[in-house]
């Protein structure tokens, strides 16, 4: 990465923390497959359903603290799959 890119990036990152919120919400789609078969919902036409894996869901929440810049709260919601 040449300098000038390096230097536009920290800019970029800087603007970004000054004028974006912190991120404090984040859902999680653990799974499409599901027993419960409702014939509105997308996955029911599906052949095989995918899996969110630990390391992506661990990397998810990792980027949710980072990005919630120290708030005292952060909500993350499960989804996918049978009602937990």
């Amino acid at each position: 990465m040449s300098t000038i890119t390096s230097l536009a990036t920290a800019i970029a990152r800087r603007v970004a923390i000054k004028l974006l919120s912190p991120i404090t919400k984040m859902e999680l789609f653990l799974t499409e497959a599901c027993n419960l078969q409702c014939n509105y919902c997308f996955v029911a036409t599906k052949k095989t359903y995918k899996r969110m894996s630990k390391e992506v869901a661990q990397r998810a929440i990792d980027f949710l603290m980072k990005e919630s810049r120290n708030e005292k709260e952060v909500s993350i919601t499960f989804f996918g799959g049978e009602p937990l």
